[in-house]
């Protein structure tokens, strides 16, 4: 895999750039790759509840 986005910051709910909206190639690997960082994450799960629950 390339490294897609590793030129830049990304918030965890940024989404592809317009030019990978328009290359499904680009964008499935923007996919994969948001997607391996997130079951790398070593912290640990939250239960659904919380992460719902309103503060």
């Amino acid at each position: 895999m390339s490294s897609i986005g590793a030129h830049r910051t990304e918030s965890p709910l940024s989404g592809p750039s317009a030019g990978l909206a328009t290359d499904p190639t680009g964008c499935d690997e923007w996919f994969r790759t948001k997607v391996l960082k997130a079951l790398a994450n070593g912290r640990p799960a939250k239960p659904h509840e919380q992460v719902m629950r309103k503060t």
